[in-house]
């Protein structure tokens, strides 16, 4: 169970930093149009890692919860959770909308999700890797 906690943290970690690099890259390599390849493949790997950190940090926020924590504790639990969904809720509506080819799609609202997931993948990442070397879990 460590190993694939581990696994799942380091997966969390590498799609964070891709996500923020090309989120910074973009501008400086892409020409303007609409096509978008490389975020077209990474958004697959920013689907999987967002159900992930969806999954992990409803697992600790159970178990904060179930524990019976202070205020802080609770809260390092329940916010993770909570603005994954929310992450997670934004990106499968602008990604089903790129899928069926609306223009609608809000380049602001693809600003905040590529600004917030790297933060919130190395956060659930983070607690993975350290919680991986826990008994409990």
């Amino acid at each position: 169970m460590e190993i694939g906690k581990r696994v799942l943290a380091v997966y969390l970690l590498a799609v964070g930093l891709a996500v923020a690099v090309n989120f910074v890259a973009t501008p400086f390599y892409h020409d303007g149009g609409d096509d978008y390849p490389v975020w077209d493949i990474l958004n697959w790997f920013m689907a999987a890692a967002m159900v992930i950190a969806v999954v992990a940090s409803f697992v600790e926020k159970r178990r904060s919860c179930q524990a019976g924590d202070d205020l802080k504790r609770h809260l390092d639990a329940n916010v993770p959770f909570y603005a994954s969904v929310v992450v997670l809720l934004l990106f499968l509506a602008n990604a089903a909308a790129n899928l069926a080819d609306h223009e609608s799609q809000s380049g602001d609202v693809w600003s905040a999700v590529d600004a917030a997931m790297p933060v919130l993948l190395g956060v659930v990442g983070m607690r993975l890797w350290r919680g991986s070397g826990d008994s409990s879990g």
